[in-house]
This record gives structure tokens, sequence and C-alpha cells, in this order.
């Protein structure tokens, strides 16, 4: 996100503030308390889809419902001169304007959080280190972040990463953003990493669907030993690799079974 720690716009402590007191204000926003934005847009792909036509839908009543408002004025304006049609479209305009402030005046936003509007944290000075004084303990854990940053900093090099988002991009994004569609895409899901030989490949996702048709047989085996009840389900022994039954139930693990294959060199 940000190069250091101390560009971070959120509420951290560093090394500095090691026996200290922090200040926090609650943020506003309706995560805490506030109104929500109105009619916010969704990021689902879908949702956005029927989100726009309602969007539409009521853009053409909203348009409907001026041209039957405007023939209305049409004929209340009848009889009426220009300079009387004008004030009444004046005084039209003035009370829907008076009508607005007061809808917003009561939508204004109010908390609903019992929250406080400020806290603060105590950073206490960490065990250990009482033969130093607060000075020195700052000064210890300040090389050390330096060290770790630098670490960070040249893994990031070596992976080709060198440019960080910033303060400005980190602000920008809404957080009530999703991450995108959780529909499934129906593309294939690979199980095995095998690199350059379609053989290998070949022979342990063989191995796999045998594993999982043994698994499969057992789990069967248990089900109806526990529907008649004739206490038979612990003798049942699954194929290694077996990690939830194990774990919950206990169940009998068969030896010399291969475990499920997860990667081909």
């Amino acid at each position: 996100m940000v190069r250091r720690p101390e560009h971070w716009p959120g509420a951290t402590f560093l090394p500095e503030d090691l026996g200290t007191e922090l200040r926090v204000s609650k943020p506003t926003g309706a995560f805490f308390g506030g109104r929500g934005r109105e009619r916010h847009a969704p990021g689902d792909d879908y949702a956005m889809r029927d989100w726009k036509a309602q969007l539409a839908d009521e853009e053409q009543e909203a348009l409907a419902k001026g041209r039957e408002g405007d023939r209305e004025k049409a004929l209340r304006g009848k009889g009426f001169s220009a300079k009387r049609r004008r004030e009444l479209l004046r005084q039209r305009r003035n009370r829907l304007r008076r009508l607005r402030l007061e809808r917003q005046r009561a939508q204004a936003e109010r908390s609903r959080s019992t929250l406080p509007d400020e806290v603060t944290i105590a950073v206490a000075l960490p065990r250990g280190y009482e033969h130093l004084s607060p000075d020195e303990i700052r000064q210890h854990f300040r090389g050390r972040l330096e060290e770790e940053l630098k670490v960070v900093h040249a893994t990031r090099r070596s992976e080709g990463k060198t440019r960080y988002m910033g303060v400005k991009a980190v602000l920008a994004q809404d957080p009530r953003d999703s991450a995108g569609s959780v529909r499934p895409t129906f593309a294939r899901v690979p199980r095995i990493a095998c690199k350059g030989d379609p053989a290998a490949r070949y022979a342990i996702l063989e191995e796999l669907v045998a594993w999982r048709h043994r698994y499969r047989w057992a789990l069967e085996f248990r089900r109806h030993a526990l529907k008649s009840q004739a206490g038979t389900e612990h003798q049942i022994e699954f194929p290694l690799g077996t990690y939830l039954l194990l774990r919950e139930h206990k169940v009998r693990i068969r030896g010399g079974t291969r475990a499920p294959p997860s990667q081909a060199a």
C-alpha cells in the first residue's frame, strides 16, 4: 500500500510511540454509526445490470410525471396573464425548494453508535527491556524496523514490484466496494501443479481420482454403519490424507495408502 509505515493514514503506532498515549478519533461514516450513502452502486456485475435497469425505469417514470405536471400547469395557467403565470411558477419553485431543504434536514446524518468520539490507547513499553531507558528502547526498535523494511523492499524489487499504491490511491478507494463477482465462472480449476511433464500430470490425476474413490467408499460405509447403528463405524479405514474426519471423529487411517497428491515436479 505505502512505502513506509509513517505514510499510512490510518491509526497506527511506531517505535517512537512506545511508552506514550495515542488519541484516535472515531471516523465518520455508516460503518461507525452514521448514515450510509444514498443509492450506492453495487460492485457485482450482475447486480449492477439490474441496478442500471431500475434507474432507467425510475427515470422514465420521472419523465412521465414531469410531462403530466407540465400539462396540469398549462391547464392551471389558462386565463392568467403572462406575469401572473411567472409569479405562480416562482412561488411553486420556492415551495419545492423549502420542501427539499426540510427533507434534507430530516434525513441529515445522525449517529446510531455508542462508540466514543475519541479513545486513548496506552502503548506500553515491552517487557524484557527494563535495563534500557525508554529512549534506548525506541531507538532499538526503530533500528529493527528499518532492517525489516530493507528486507521487504529488497524482496519486492527481486519480484519486480517497485511501485506502491500510495496514500491518495488508498483514500480514493470506496470501502463499500466488493472484490468482484462471486458467481462461478465454470472455468477449469487446476488441482495439480505440474511443470512441463504431461505424462506425470496425467498419472497423478489418475492417482487423485483413485484416492477420491477410496475415500468415497469409506465414507459411504461409515454413513451406512452409523445409520444402522451396528457399531462398526470405527472399524472402517480411510485412506491416508483424510484430515477432517481424523481430527473431529478420530477415524482409522489405512496404513500404506498414499496421501492425495498435491504437486508434481
